[in-house]
């Protein structure tokens, strides 16, 4: 396990998603918004039952398996980077507990990448290094193979009275040959409280399958892609013949599947394509065994996809964005939320202009009473990023993308333009 913070977080290589815009990358970038609405949603469920009494909220986990350097290299967000996957878990538990000061949330984050746990543990640091609960998180990085962590981390959520607390895993591997089904078992087996989510790339499975299927495909290939699948679905199912006339169908075919080979572990599941980019198609799998778990992933997943003139949330970068600005207006004043709210020049609504202070504070632009609806905009920013991000460091020429200088201008001027419309 990693603690601490030091010299060598900073000088530590790159780990790839820092050195790719996230704006080129839409199956990421559709990702992100997804773990980070939904995990929102379920937090403040879990918190709600337990303050009624219903549930023992007391802890609830969160654990991130394949979790990366925790940032993405962004042209749009002002900050060059937003938070990956396991920061924002840390994000949405800071959060949850300023509402419910009853509930811990313990987050738990694993990646068998060095280089990705060295960089994560910097950026996680400011969560661990709070003062005061309920701004601390229990956050810990491991870097293993995260089959090697299941079982520990199932026995830490482990209950007095034999029960576990609410855990919710994300699995994200780089390939389909990172979830075998029989290592998985003891997480599957987890009980009524252990929620699942998989993004599975079943792209790679399509091209894997259709290897196979292939007289060209050397023997050995063969023989080792087929042990791959069988491996992954926990049988052979994946060799049925498609049913649908064209590969869109193919390939949901082939996530549903994945899905129905869990029917014996969860009775509620539930299967979204996230969009396509970099010849990946992904789909996001949601297993539970809560039908209102089900129900607020739904509702988070199509949050994402409606045009964004008839959505009022805002997304990460927005928030940034919009904070940026109204640190720069107002920096080293008071305002009342209401006032901003009435700004012509970026019109936001309350709930909006919540959310953007809730960030403003987050990224240290200012302090936010929501008693008084006060915010207090300091005169400097308090907490830049813990690792800057260099746009030189980008590698999408290498992915054959023509990026120049005046593109990266561009891009930093607009993210620092004020908007004509709401953002």
């Amino acid at each position: 396990m990693l603690h601490g913070k030091s010299d060598a977080h900073a000088s530590a290589k790159l780990h790839r998603d820092e050195t790719k815009f996230i704006e080129f990358h839409l199956q990421t970038e559709h990702k992100l918004e997804v773990w980070r609405r939904y995990l929102g949603a379920y937090l403040g469920i879990i918190s709600s039952a337990g303050k009624r009494g219903r549930v023992d909220a007391s802890k609830i986990f969160v654990v991130d398996v394949c979790s990366g350097a925790g940032g993405h290299l962004s042209l749009e967000n002002p900050r060059r980077q937003v938070p990956g996957t396991a920061v924002q878990a840390c994000i949405e538990a800071r959060a949850i507990q300023r509402a419910f000061r009853q509930s811990e949330v313990r987050v738990r984050l694993v990646d068998i990448d060095g280089t990705a746990c060295t960089r994560l543990t910097a950026r996680v640091a400011e969560f661990q290094d709070a003062q005061v609960y309920p701004d601390k998180v229990d956050v810990r990085v491991f870097q293993d193979d995260f089959v090697n962590r299941i079982e520990p981390i199932l026995r830490e959520a482990r209950k007095a009275d034999g029960g576990r607390f609410c855990n919710l895993w994300l699995i994200d591997p780089y390939s389909v040959s990172g979830i075998p089904r029989a290592k998985l078992a003891p997480l599957l087996r987890g009980g009524h409280s252990t929620e699942i989510i998989v993004n599975l790339d079943v792209r790679a499975i399509q091209r894997m399958r259709s290897a196979i299927r292939s007289p060209r495909t050397n023997p050995k290939a063969r023989s080792a892609d087929r042990r791959v699948l069988n491996d992954l679905y926990g049988d052979s199912r994946w060799e049925s013949a498609p049913s649908g006339s064209n590969e869109h169908e193919e390939l949901f075919e082939l996530a549903r599947a994945y899905l129905d080979s869990m029917s014996p572990f969860f009775p509620y599941r539930y299967t979204c394509a996230l969009r396509a980019s970099d010849a990946q198609i992904r789909y996001l799998l949601h297993l539970t065994h809560a039908r209102v778990a089900q129900t607020a992933f739904r509702k988070a997943y199509a949050s994402t996809i409606r045009e964004p003139r008839t959505s009022r949330a805002l997304t990460i970068t927005q928030r940034d964005r919009a904070a940026e600005w109204l640190f720069e207006r107002f920096c080293g004043r008071e305002i009342k939320l209401d006032e901003i709210v009435r700004l012509d020049e970026y019109p936001l609504d309350r709930g909006q202009v919540k959310a953007v202070l809730r960030r403003a504070q987050d990224t240290g632009y200012g302090h936010f009473d929501k008693h008084s609806e006060m915010m207090h905009w300091y005169s400097e920013c308090r907490n830049q990023p813990a690792l800057s991000l260099n746009y030189s460091d980008h590698t999408e020429r290498k992915r054959g993308r023509t990026v120049s200088s005046s593109q990266l201008n561009f891009f930093d001027q607009l993210s620092r333009s004020i908007p004509t419309k709401t953002p």
